[in-house]
C-alpha cells in the first residue's frame, strides 16, 4: 500500500465522468493502489452519512499536470487578421493567459443589411467563442426570419454490425445472453452503438432558427448561450435543452444532457463470441475496488452481481479480430 497527495484533473477522455465528478481539479488523497497500480483508492466526501469514504479511479486519470481540457480559459483579446464582410469570411485567434492554447474562429461572411421593410440583419450578433450567429435581444426569436434555416443531424459513423472492425464500441445487452456454449463463450443480441459527434463546421454555423436532430428528434433551436461548459441549446426556452461540448483535439461536438449524459446511435443488433484470453472488469460501485476476471468467469460474474445494467452509457467492449477481448464496465452517477 502507499500513500501520497497528488493533484487530479479532469482527464479528457470520455471515460473519465467518476473522476470528473469525485475531484473537480482538487488535491485527493491516495488511500490504496491495486498490485497491478492501475486502479487507486482516493478519499472523497461521504454527502450520505458525512465523514469520508474511499472511492476508486483508474491510475491513469490522476496527474500533477493540468491538461488543457481542464483549464478555465482566461483568453486574451482577439487578434483580427482579416475582418468578415458580406463578400468573405473573416479570421482571428486569441490565447488562453492561463495555459496558452490557441483558439482560432472564422466569423462567417456579414449577412446584408436590407432597406426599409425588411429585417436589419445588423442586429445579428457573432460569437466570440464559436463564430456562431444569433439574434441579439434587440430582436425576438418570433421576428426572426426563418429564411435559410438549416437542418445539423450528427454524422454518420460506418459500423458493420455483422463485421465489426477493430475498436472500441459502447454497448447494451441482457447479462442472461451471456452464456457459454460448445465451443466458447457468446454474447447474444448485443446492441451496437457510437458516441453522437456533429461537425464543428456545422456547430460553428449554428443560428436561432435552425434545427438539431437529437436522438432522431429534429429539436428547434430557439436561443443560444455560451458558457465555459460549451454552448447551452435553449436554456430556460420551452423546448428540449442541452450543451454542446467539446474536447481537446475533437474535430467536432457531442451532446451532453441535462442528466450529464451524452447521445448514442445504435447501428443494430449482433452475436458476438468471447474470445479464450478476454477479460471482464466490472467498476459499476464506486465503493468497492474494481474487480477483473477472465473469460471463463465472465458469465459467472455478470449473472452474480448486484447490478445487471449493461448499457452504452457504462459498457464497452474492445474488439480484435472480430472476437471480444475485453469489457468494462465503470460507475455512472
Amino acid at each position: 500500500m502507499t500513500k501520497e497527495t497528488v493533484k487530479a484533473y479532469k482527464h479528457p477522455d470520455k471515460e473519465s465522468k467518476v473522476l470528473k465528478k469525485l475531484s473537480g481539479g482538487d488535491a485527493v488523497m491516495v488511500e490504496m493502489v491495486t498490485q497491478k497500480g492501475d486502479w487507486c483508492g482516493i478519499l472523497i466526501e461521504d454527502t450520505k452519512k458525512g465523514g469520508q469514504k474511499i472511492a476508486w479511479v483508474l491510475t491513469k486519470y490522476l496527474s500533477e499536470e493540468m491538461p488543457q481540457s481542464f483549464c478555465k480559459h482566461d483568453f486574451g483579446k482577439w487578434t483580427v487578421e482579416i475582418e468578415p464582410t458580406c463578400e468573405h469570411e473573416g479570421y482571428r485567434y486569441r490565447f488562453c493567459k492561463l495555459c496558452g492554447i490557441r483558439q482560432e474562429d472564422s466569423p462567417k461572411k456579414l449577412d446584408h443589411e436590407w432597406g426599409e421593410g425588411n429585417l436589419n440583419f445588423a442586429a445579428m450578433a457573432i460569437s466570440e467563442v464559436t463564430g456562431a450567429k444569433w439574434l441579439s435581444n434587440a430582436v425576438t426569436f418570433e421576428n426572426a426570419s426563418t429564411a435559410g434555416a438549416k437542418t445539423i443531424a450528427p454524422m454518420v459513423s460506418d459500423v458493420d454490425v455483422n463485421n465489426l472492425a477493430d475498436g472500441i464500441y459502447p454497448v447494451s445487452f441482457d447479462c442472461g445472453d451471456v452464456f457459454s456454449g460448445a465451443s466458447g463463450i457468446y454474447m447474444n443480441a448485443v446492441h451496437i452503438y457510437n458516441q453522437d459527434w456533429y461537425d464543428i463546421v456545422d456547430v460553428n454555423t449554428l443560428a436561432v432558427g435552425d434545427t438539431i436532430v437529437v436522438e432522431g428528434e429534429e429539436v428547434p433551436v430557439l436561443s443560444l448561450d455560451n458558457t465555459e461548459y460549451g454552448i447551452e441549446v435553449n436554456a430556460d426556452q420551452d423546448a428540449r435543452a442541452f450543451v454542446l461540448a467539446s474536447q481537446e483535439d475533437s474535430n467536432g461536438f457531442f451532446i451532453r444532457g441535462l442528466d450529464d449524459m451524452t447521445t448514442y446511435t445504435d447501428h443494430g443488433e449482433t452475436a458476438l463470441m468471447i474470445a479464450p484470453e478476454a477479460t471482464f472488469t466490472d467498476a459499476w460501485d464506486i465503493e468497492k475496488e474494481p474487480v477483473t476476471v477472465n473469460a471463463d468467469g465472465i458469465v459467472e460474474a455478470m449473472q452474480t452481481s448486484e447490478n445487471d445494467a449493461f448499457t452504452q452509457f457504462n459498457t464497452t467492449v474492445r474488439v480484435e479480430g472480430g472476437k471480444v477481448v475485453e469489457i468494462n464496465r465503470v460507475f455512472v452517477p
